[in-house]
């Protein structure tokens, strides 16, 4: 082989070596970009979104039902080491809600139905709760069978998903204002009925008491026909700090008045709530989520309480995300990296 030949070959070799280098260069430059900027799984995506919110979840008063769940779901879904609840306010967390939404940006908050969170906007996605932590309708179905027969009818349980909001009242209450007690058997608005008197309160500011009185004048036809006897002339209501349970005990209120009954609203802490029931320091608590959300209060006093009437069927309660979240953020699953 002349001299030139083996330059020529060895040349030729070199030539090949360095386009080698450059195009396996080009792939990995190629190949990072993709991990950088276009997650190529679930985990990734998790991450962004945790990260985009700080690992936290925006919530409400520490005494709340709703609280307790989120922080057991914390735990349930082994969330607890990276993610974080925030408490404050029924109304804080709506205006926590209401500004990322109006400027799209990510949040995570525990919301439930009736609320006025839907009223705002139905472009909130409800994260799935395949452990049942927060929405169990057999447990519901059958906490009622066993705690509130008279209620257990078909049509009420052909409707449940999650909690019912109960009226309940102290063991005795029946006998002590017969006619109050008859009101609260046939007592019962929709959960979107619900939903707007909450929207009225917290986003447009009006008043409770003039929210309820509204209520009342345009919905004679809807008021329950009582016949029974009145018993004491006072009846005293215990509120949970929520803004759907203050119009609702207005609403409850009026009407009692129109039978002749003089009332009184004091608002309470859940648990000092129910305390109080069980005590008879009040009379009723229209606003009793059951059998979940208030379970741990309801096994503390339940022996002393009696439910009076169901006057929410479709509820639903657990955390949700602003609808142009990222898809893969479908369940609370998928918050776990």
């Amino acid at each position: 082989m002349s001299k030139q030949t083996v330059t020529t070959v060895i040349g030729i070799i070199v030539l090949v070596i360095i386009v080698a280098f450059v195009v396996r260069g080009q792939g990995g430059e190629n190949a990072e970009e993709t991990s950088d900027n276009e997650p190529q799984s679930g985990e990734e995506t998790a991450s962004s979104f945790g990260e985009s919110v700080d690992y936290t979840i925006t919530g409400i008063d520490e005494g709340a039902g709703i609280t307790k769940n989120t922080k057991k779901a914390l735990e349930e879904y082994g969330l607890q080491d990276q993610w974080s609840l925030k408490t404050s306010s029924s109304s804080a967390m709506l205006t926590s809600l209401q500004d990322a939404m109006e400027n799209e940006e990510p949040i995570i908050a525990t919301v439930w139905k009736p609320h006025s969170a839907f009223s705002l906007s139905e472009n909130i996605r409800q994260l799935e709760d395949p452990k049942g932590i927060y929405n169990d309708s057999e447990a519901t179905k059958q906490f009622l069978e066993e705690n509130a027969s008279d209620f257990a009818t078909d049509e009420v349980k052909s409707s449940v998903n999650s909690d019912v909001l109960a009226t309940v009242v102290y063991d005795g209450f029946a006998e002590d204002a017969p006619a109050a007690y008859e009101m609260f058997n046939e007592f019962r608005v929709p959960a979107s009925t619900q939903s707007d008197w909450i929207y009225q309160l917290s986003v447009e500011e009006k008043d409770a008491e003039d929210i309820a009185q509204n209520y009342v004048d345009n919905n004679q036809d809807k008021m329950p026909d009582v016949s029974a006897d009145l018993g004491k002339d006072k009846i005293t209501l215990g509120i949970p700090p929520w803004p759907g349970a203050r119009v609702k005990s207005h609403v409850v209120a009026k009407m009692l008045e129109e039978q002749g009954y003089n009332t009184e609203i004091k608002e309470l802490d859940a648990g000092a709530l129910y305390t109080s029931l069980a005590e008879k320091d009040l009379d009723v608590n229209v606003a009793g989520w059951l059998p979940t959300t208030h379970q741990s209060y309801w096994d503390e006093h339940g022996d002393k309480l009696e439910i009076a009437g169901i006057n929410v069927v479709e509820t639903w309660l657990g955390l949700g995300v602003p609808e142009y979240v990222d898809d893969s953020i479908q369940s609370i699953e998928d918050l776990k990296e």
